[in-house]
């Protein structure tokens, strides 16, 4: 299900929220590029794929923001149904209602001040007032410790550790009440 009430931008907090189109392409692949995104996500060329595939179909059933604080671009966020991802979530079945969240911090100059923790927040802020968001999942590297430290932060709590096509990961929910 894709999250019609999502606006194409909105403001929570301190933090702006533009849906990614074309134009934004620059600026994530210039972010994937980082040595502190490198180290955690997909290998750039890769997801620059699958990013500009899925910002030329209107039909993608993902949900990609930028995130601004005082009108600097410095995050990448996106959000997903985990019924519209059956062959990734196969082994760690989630019910229905369940939406992904993946995300980083693109410019490093934004690191360590907070920012990480409290854009997450903001945008579930948002997400929770989907009446079909039930459950909220991240699956950070068990070894991933900043973002396992924010995702606690956030108010995110630790499942268990499963297998995922991208190798171990740290299932962390958080349920939408």
């Amino acid at each position: 299900m894709v999250l019609s009430g999502l606006p194409d931008e909105f403001e929570q907090q301190k933090y702006a929220f533009q849906k990614v189109d074309a134009s934004a392409a620059k600026l994530i692949r210039y972010w994937l590029k980082e040595p502190h995104v490198e180290d955690w996500w997909t290998p750039s060329e890769e997801a620059m794929q699958i990013m500009e595939q899925a910002t030329d179909n209107p039909d993608s059933k993902v949900v990609r923001y930028i995130a601004s604080h005082n009108g600097r671009d410095f995050a990448y966020i996106q959000c997903y149904d985990l019924a519209e991802k059956p062959d990734i979530w196969e082994n760690n079945p989630q019910p229905e209602g369940t939406f992904g969240i993946d995300q980083f911090i693109g410019d490093p100059q934004m690191i360590g001040f907070g920012h990480g923790t409290n854009f997450i927040k903001s945008f579930i802020e948002e997400l929770k007032k989907q009446p079909e968001v039930k459950k909220i999942i991240v699956d950070p590297a068990p070894d991933n410790s900043p973002a396992i430290k924010c995702f606690g932060q956030v108010g995110f709590r630790t499942e268990k550790e499963i297998e995922t096509p991208n190798g171990p990961a740290l299932l962390m929910s958080i349920i939408n009440e």
